[in-house]
């Protein structure tokens, strides 16, 4: 037995140690493909079929349709450019298991909170995508501008999450070696990925054309603010009175 868990422990660290590697030129080549195309090869149809429900049979051709994938390329470029020399972070980002190559046990109700962040976000793009793809006057042009600005400056904040917490995870669960950040931007907030996505959901309706779609872009922040309770209480019996003590110097 003690062989065994000797065993998983090395596997595990050289499996970290290998996240740490510079990236190959392949890998680099790849992952800059990935955040240049992925506003077209996702985005854009999700919104392109969003709209297509208001305006079938006629195709959707409306200014947020098009503005939104040029606005999200430039926002994945400024900021996965800005992880391009942290591999350990960007591998573990590309991986679609558990970090460290396992999946996580989950529970119930942080399964529940994604779900419900996903279902939320469908209906916001719905929203969004049907009343700008049937409106006779646009929003006027300072909307698209403040919706694009939001996206843009809340993934950007975003990679700094990431540089600052190597540990952030879509899922809450106890990584091998994590430790309590208290520095960049934690030492403002205490959950700055969430904080800082809020700007990207309420963004994204005021970037496609819309009004109507920020009354559900509310519910998905809604649904990350109740994501924090959840990190709260996990943080709490990981790190215990260390966590109190940084609760109480950063209060929000």
């Amino acid at each position: 037995m003690k062989t065994t868990n000797q065993n998983e422990k090395n596997g595990k660290e050289r499996m970290i140690s290998s996240l740490d590697k510079a990236l190959s030129a392949k890998e680099k080549a790849f992952f800059v493909a990935y955040i240049l195309t992925i506003p077209w090869i996702f985005w854009l149809p999700l919104f392109y079929v969003a709209a297509l429900i208001r305006t079938y049979p006629s195709s959707p051709n409306f200014y947020g349709l098009w503005l939104s994938p040029k606005i999200l390329t430039v926002a994945y470029a400024l900021s996965g450019m800005s992880l391009i020399n942290h591999p350990h972070i960007l591998r573990e980002r590309m991986q679609r298991s558990g970090v460290h190559g396992y999946k996580p046990g989950e529970p119930q109700r942080e399964k529940l909170a994604q779900n419900i962040l996903l279902v939320s976000s469908l209906v916001m793009i719905l929203i969004s995508c049907y009343d700008a793809a049937g409106r006779e006057v646009e929003v006027p042009g300072i909307a698209y501008a403040a919706g694009s600005t939001m996206i843009v400056i809340s993934l950007i904040l975003v990679s700094w999450v990431f540089r600052a917490n190597s540990y952030g995870s879509k899922v809450v669960y106890k990584q091998e070696g994590q430790e309590l950040i208290t520095s960049g931007p934690y030492a403002f907030v205490r959950h700055p990925m969430y904080t800082f996505f809020t700007s990207f959901f309420l963004g994204m309706p005021l970037m496609l054309g819309s009004y109507y779609g920020i009354v559900p872009s509310l519910l998905v922040v809604l649904s990350l603010m109740w994501r924090t309770y959840h990190e709260e209480d996990f943080l709490m019996e990981e790190f215990d009175d260390r966590y109190r003590t940084y609760r109480s110097n950063v209060p929000w």
